[in-house]
């Protein structure tokens, strides 16, 4: 029993994996899945996320095969070796970085436009002083203790859920069978809006960054994986039809919207929609905590396997068992990607490519294990995963033709950068 004293329980890492992937990617999404896909909108949250499901299963399976910190960095190191666990853990690192960058500035332009409009532009201009503030706070928010992390999860999910909530239950009053029949059957669109699908279903895996932070990891970190993406796929098929059913698919701010459909009260109006417009702002937040909690034991594994320099600094934990310096140089890292570019197609680019490479890593690897251990029964879904990752690194790359290979070019430099010093280190 002492071991699971300071480790969370399963539900608060099924709340974790909530707040990583319900959030800007859904709540910036929905309206243009509604414009591309018209009638089929609902139906692409469910058909897209059972074809992203197999790399789900591959990498639940995976974190009962190795229980460890930073299992995204382990799982291609154990069975590929560590050349390929050092691009799979070193580029998601740097992937998540790059993400939570953006999530970040997105906030605090946002925020500031909302509340502090004319001081912040001012003050400044380009959110950057906002950014570090928020970055250092957070920074130390991840420095605190279980219960705390435990505490803000919470919270989070409550903001989260009141938007999730305000458009059922409306949807109930203004329901219109009209805005879901005469809504185009789109199939062109339906494909078009896969790109906006698959990124607003990444971060799954970070499960599998602290599965040994997990109450009986060994079990209950797959199951959070599986319980919450069932349940996301759920939330976002249903919430993408009741806001079909309330607006039709010709829609820009779906859920702001919504009032003034209920009341002609301006001044309701106005204040409903900043508290949902707050509870949306709060799943960047959301996001920004869980992800960047996850991204220091995946420093802390490359650390501990003694694949970066200064690996005794990097694997000193305080005195709530926190990688420490991994979570101050994670936060400098991600206010120093903000410094040098605030482009969002720079740090995007960036994000989706290496993750998807790490979920070919994890998902080769996972095959390797089934041939290792000659557990034939499940090759069918280590191919079925490997296939769906090729599938979305190929749509990666279609995107990245359209908008520029350059976007790339960061990404290369920070990873061979890695690389050398991994080289180096192992000399």
């Amino acid at each position: 029993m002492e071991q699971n004293q300071n480790k969370i329980p399963l539900w608060i890492a099924i709340f974790i994996n909530i707040n990583v992937i319900v959030g800007a990617a859904f709540f910036l999404g929905a309206a243009e899945v509604s414009q591309k896909s018209g009638m089929l909108g609902p139906i692409s949250w469910m058909i897209w996320g059972l074809i992203i499901f197999p790399i789900v299963l591959a990498f639940a399976k995976l974190s009962n095969f190795y229980p460890e910190a930073g299992g995204i960095y382990i799982y291609p190191k154990k069975e590929l070796g560590d050349f390929w666990g050092f691009v799979a853990g070193w580029g998601y690192f740097i992937a998540t970085i790059s993400g939570n960058a953006i999530i970040m500035h997105k906030f605090a332009i946002r925020f500031s436009e909302l509340f502090f409009p004319t001081f912040i532009k001012n003050l400044d201009p380009n959110c950057l002083i906002f950014d570090f503030l928020l970055i250092t706070f957070f920074s130390l928010f991840n420095l605190a203790n279980i219960n705390f992390l435990e505490n803000v999860q919470i919270i989070f999910t409550i903001l989260k859920s009141i938007p999730l909530f305000f458009v059922v239950i409306s949807g109930f009053y203004l329901f219109n069978l009209n805005n879901i029949t005469s809504a185009p059957l789109n199939y062109h669109g339906f494909f078009e809006s896969i790109p906006l699908v698959i990124f607003a279903y990444m971060g799954f895996e970070v499960c599998c960054a602290i599965t040994h932070q997990i109450k009986d990891g060994e079990k209950n970190a797959s199951k959070a994986i599986l319980i919450s993406f069932g349940l996301i796929m759920a939330i976002y098929a249903i919430l993408q039809f009741f806001l079909l059913a309330i607006h039709g698919s010709q829609t820009t701010f779906p859920f702001l919207e919504i009032f003034p459909k209920l009341t002609n009260n301006q001044t309701i109006i106005t204040i409903g929609n900043i508290i949902i417009d707050s509870a949306i702002m709060s799943s960047f937040l959301a996001g920004y905590y869980g992800l960047f909690y996850g991204n220091n034991w995946v420093l802390y594994a490359l650390a501990k396997e003694k694949s970066l320099p200064f690996n005794k600094q990097l694997t000193k934990l305080n005195i709530y068992k926190t990688p420490w310096i991994c979570v101050i140089l994670q936060g400098l890292l991600t206010f120093g990607f903000l410094l040098i570019t605030q482009d969002t197609l720079y740090l995007i680019s960036m994000s989706d490519f290496a993750i998807i490479i790490a979920y070919i890593l994890g998902s080769i690897s996972f095959v390797a294990i089934l041939l290792r251990t000659k557990n034939t029964k499940n090759l069918i879904l280590g191919i079925l995963a490997i296939l769906s990752c090729s599938y979305f690194m190929y749509i990666c790359i279609k995107e990245l033709a359209e908008s520029g290979f350059q976007y790339l070019i960061p990404f290369l430099i920070i990873l061979g950068f890695g690389l050398l010093l991994n080289k180096m280190k192992r000399k």
